[in-house]
């Protein structure tokens, strides 16, 4: 991906469900860039469409119509459709996600929980050394322990090592604190920063918390499917 190329590029996004008789549009017509580099938060609350279309961006759901580029590839648009076997190989290339559930195995330890991505995805020169990103987590302790012996911070940080060992350009996080107390979320959003700051990563998050989502650099306030405003750190 050249430096100039933005990450995402979504043009007139919609996204209707059918529920009985009634048309449900979750997103509606929505168009954004999302730049390399970038630290930006989806804030609203529920129902606006925010998890949506992080999903339709993630490619995790599709859009009922308008387009997408990723690293300036289309994904989707009237003329285009990548198959599942192409949209699975930007899933696991392409971006690392996060979710308000931490979606551990219990029976396996915190290292094995960061690997089990490599039992899906065998390119051994996208990996990162998984004890370099649990070190850099403070879970450098913890690798031989399991889920159950863990607090919900360090559970979440379990979730963000796993997300990061296959080197995603983007980091997709949906109500990343949703279930952690303010102490151990502001812990979440240091690391959050010190992701984009220092590794670079471009990361997209939603959440229904304000000041959580204060601490992207750029905020997306969506209603009713609809983006009403932007705001940008000077």
């Amino acid at each position: 991906m050249a430096p100039d190329t933005p990450a995402l590029e979504a043009a007139r996004l919609r996204k209707v469900y059918r529920r009985g008789a009634e048309d449900i549009v979750a997103v509606d017509d929505v168009s954004l860039t999302i730049r390399r580099g970038e630290f930006v938060s989806f804030i609203g609350p529920s129902g606006s469409g925010k998890t949506t279309l992080i999903n339709i961006l993630g490619c995790l759901d599709n859009a009922t119509a308008g387009s997408l580029k990723i690293g300036g590839r289309t994904v989707f648009s009237e003329d285009i459709c990548l198959s599942e076997t192409a949209l699975t190989r930007i899933r696991r290339e392409v971006f690392g996600y996060i979710f308000q559930k931490f979606y551990l195995v219990p029976t396996l330890t915190v290292r094995e929980n960061v690997l089990l991505p490599f039992a899906f995805f065998r390119k051994a020169e996208a990996r990162t050394n998984p004890m370099e990103i649990l070190a850099f987590l403070g879970l450098d302790r913890r690798i031989d322990h399991r889920p159950a012996e863990l607090s919900g911070g360090e559970m979440q940080r379990v979730a963000i090592a796993r997300a990061l060992v296959n080197k995603p350009e983007i980091l997709l996080a949906d109500e990343p604190t949703g279930n952690l107390d303010s102490r151990t979320s502001d812990e979440i959003m240091t690391i959050f920063k010190d992701l984009n700051d220092k590794k670079h990563i471009s990361i997209v998050m939603v959440t229904h918390e304000m000041d959580i989502g204060m601490c992207a650099k750029r905020r997306i306030h969506m209603k009713d499917g609809l983006i009403v405003r932007e705001e940008v750190n000077a």
